[in-house]
């Protein structure tokens, strides 16, 4: 009796899987996208990423425009290249001297800082 309860909960289990995945493709062809919609707007990104690479920090970024440090980095993570990531703005001028928007110097990493 036990097997056959354990057979009934596998097909169900993958009946409940199949009905997820062909609604997911239903959405898709429709054009719909799952996940929840960014904190900061399409619209408003360009201006945080401006605003940014002119040196505002994050937190100020996250003040002006009523979101979380997060969402504003969500919204310049394009900008952030990862393992090749640039120290742009206040945060790379403080650490780092790097007014240029360069990588940090060796000194730095040898001091721990990166």
């Amino acid at each position: 009796m036990g097997q056959t309860l354990a057979a009934a909960g596998g097909l169900q289990r993958d009946l409940q899987r199949e009905l997820t995945y062909d609604g997911l493709r239903a959405a898709e062809a429709k054009g719909s996208k799952g996940g929840r919609r960014p904190a900061v707007a399409a619209a408003k990104a360009e201006t945080v990423r401006t605003a940014y690479l002119e040196g505002r920090s994050i937190a100020a970024l996250a003040r002006d425009h009523g979101v979380s440090r997060g969402a504003i980095r969500t919204a310049i993570a394009d900008l952030q290249h990862l393992g090749e990531m640039e120290w742009i703005g206040p945060v790379g001028q403080g650490l780092f001297g790097a007014t240029d928007g360069g990588r940090p110097s060796q000194a730095a990493a040898h001091a721990g800082l990166v």
